[in-house]
């Protein structure tokens, strides 16, 4: 392009701009000239005639940089970047902002590793006491992942056999999570412990400096399904469980990106913070609230409130509805190795809960619990002849030796499936019935019709 090809260029470019600049006063918008206006009026005859070296480059687009007699600056759009072009532009600077149209964005579908429990490709959070067998449980799946067995539901593991990759620290490799994992059917060939080597010592790893380094690993199996984290807490290095920009910022995103650009599930596990019953169940979660916000997934592990059984628990999804409850207890097998003889621990799954899940976090003391079922039972009985005004419930269970103030009625109502309603006449009080289908059919009815 010689000189007077570009002079006429920008002329037509100061044309454009005058017009729309005109355009723009006339029509009183409180807002700086908006290029693309004069992109638009000027971007064919200047897409071909200004060679891309003198164009400017701003964003993603190409275009010139001009300036008017006032010395007010103003961008040209000509053409838009292509993806190579934006991938260059990229590389040379340390970080660059984008957008990405949603019309470009392609819908899928939802994959699972455990079908409507654990999502691929997702960060999940597993949340309970101690004393819940969480690490059981997590060792129960990895065995299932690693050697193709079907999931505790009974849903077929489609996948088959995959690599699993653990970070447990405070249970023993060797006496503890090996018999675990042999007892539960796992293919050991495919389970890896993952750790850090510092030179020739071997330390605990740090999610805030050591992610890439478990990224590395992952990768270079290449067919890893599932990665536990237990606990989350003794991995987190120089972040504050407490503080959430460090967790989720410098812990919890880059293990999303991580099972995003794996395809792999991670699991993290935690435990109940010190709060009282009048916190909300996943307000119970230790730590901030990263744990739950970034994880798809989040489950509650607690004692099975319908059980005297202490080692009778439930797993609850607390996001995902279509995931059933699911009740377990964790058993000791006495296994034979080497001439001798350990106690191992083992998941047995039950079935389907339908307790209720702040009764599972908020779970009364083994005695308390007795006395619930005790109080369930008779009040159930009584019931199933008919409507008890709650006087004579309150006499009958001071007959059997229990205390009314004691106990918790609303849990113990939907323990019973019952109803309340008050009785006819000042301070007469209230009576607790059991609904019949007729009864349950009518109060829908009557439900639908005041909405």
């Amino acid at each position: 392009m010689n000189s007077n090809q570009l002079s006429k260029a920008a002329n037509a470019a100061f044309v454009a701009y005058e017009d729309a600049c005109a355009a723009w006063r006339d029509s009183i918008v409180p807002k700086p000239f908006p290029p693309e206006q004069c992109a638009a009026n000027i971007a064919s005859p200047l897409a071909d005639a200004i060679p891309e070296a003198l164009c400017g480059v701003s964003g993603p687009e190409y275009g010139l940089t001009m300036e008017d007699e006032d010395g007010r600056r103003f961008f040209v759009r000509l053409r838009d970047k292509t993806p190579e072009e934006e991938d260059a532009y990229d590389q040379t600077e340390d970080r660059v902002g984008r957008t990405q149209k949603a019309s470009t964005i392609k819908k899928e579908h939802r994959e699972w590793l455990w079908p409507r429990f654990l999502g691929r490709n997702k960060v999940a959070h597993f949340g309970g006491a101690s004393t819940e067998g969480k690490s059981p449980v997590t060792l129960d799946l990895a065995a299932r992942v690693s050697a193709g067995l079907p999931w505790p539901d009974g849903t077929e593991n489609k996948l088959g056999p995959k690599s699993v990759v653990i970070l447990a620290a405070e249970d023993d490799w060797s006496d503890t999570i090996i018999p675990r994992l042999e007892l539960a059917g796992a293919n050991l060939k495919n389970i890896h412990r993952f750790f850090v080597k510092q030179q020739t010592v071997e330390i605990t790893p740090s999610l805030d400096s050591d992610c890439q380094r478990l990224e590395e690993k992952i990768e270079e199996l290449g067919d890893v399904a599932l990665v536990v984290i237990d606990p989350i807490t003794n991995y987190l290095g120089n972040k504050k469980m407490n503080l959430e920009e460090e967790i989720r910022g410098g812990i919890l995103m880059p293990l999303s990106l991580v099972a995003k650009a794996h395809d792999c599930s991670i699991i993290t596990v935690g435990h109940l913070n010190k709060r009282g019953n009048e916190a909300a169940v996943l307000q119970r979660l230790m730590g901030c609230a990263a744990f739950v916000g970034v994880a798809r997934d989040v489950f509650i592990f607690g004692p099975d409130p319908d059980e005297e059984d202490k080692y009778a628990h439930t797993m609850s999804e607390m996001r995902n509805k279509s995931a059933p409850q699911l009740k377990y207890r964790t058993e000791v097998v006495k296994v034979e190795w080497g001439g001798k003889t350990s106690e191992v621990v083992k998941v047995k799954w039950c079935g389907v809960s339908h307790a209720d899940v702040d009764e599972v976090v908020n779970a009364p003391k083994q005695e308390e619990k007795s006395i619930t079922n005790k109080a369930v039972m008779l009040i159930a009985g009584m019931l199933r002849s008919g409507a008890k005004r709650k006087a004579d419930i309150d006499q009958a269970l001071k007959d059997n030796g229990i205390k009314p103030e004691a106990l918790q009625f609303n849990r113990i109502k939907k323990r019973c499936k019952a109803e309340t309603r008050p009785l006819p006449g000042k301070g007469a009080g209230w009576e607790w019935f059991l609904a019949t289908p007729e009864q349950q059919r009518f109060d829908e009815t009557q439900g639908a019709t005041k909405q």
